[in-house]
């Protein structure tokens, strides 16, 4: 349903030929420039505000981004979660938490920089998938295609 999603974009195809049939996600793929960076669809970043907060996951090839209403409820439900861990427990997983937490903006063509949210001994995808999940509320970016230095 969602294979014909790039050249839709391109020929500047509506929002509701972007998504799936339940309306719940979006689905696009896009290259990455030289410079690190990603052009993230309007829709997307009406609904992420001009500022956001980045996720840098578990994975290695992904980046979870979130509106700051939507984080502010993600800080939330960590705090609850940590209620039961000791003191330092809390404060290692806290900081653990934080670490991979960068406030964002996205330029003033639309872009979200990826080499920014980076750590340097990792490689910069040439291409990435962004789904936009309007149930939970976030955006993923996976990587994609081969990675460069």
């Amino acid at each position: 349903m969602l294979e014909n999603v790039e050249a839709t974009q391109n020929q500047g195809g509506t929002l509701s030929e972007l998504t799936a049939p339940n309306n719940s996600l979006m689905v696009v793929v896009r290259n990455v420039d030289e410079k690190g960076r990603v052009l993230i669809p309007h829709a997307i970043r009406e609904a992420l505000g001009d500022e956001f907060v980045s996720y840098h996951g578990r994975k290695d090839t992904e980046i979870l981004l979130y509106s700051s209403m939507t984080f502010s409820g993600v800080q939330e439900r960590l705090i609850e979660s940590m209620g039961s861990l000791s003191g330092f427990e809390s404060r290692i997983r806290e900081r653990l938490f934080y670490s991979r937490v960068n406030e964002c903006s996205f330029d003033s063509v639309g872009r979200f920089n990826l080499s920014s949210h980076h750590r340097s001994s990792e490689t910069i995808p040439t291409k990435v998938e962004i789904t936009w999940d309007r149930v939970r509320d976030f955006v993923r970016v996976t990587f994609l295609g081969s990675l460069e230095s």
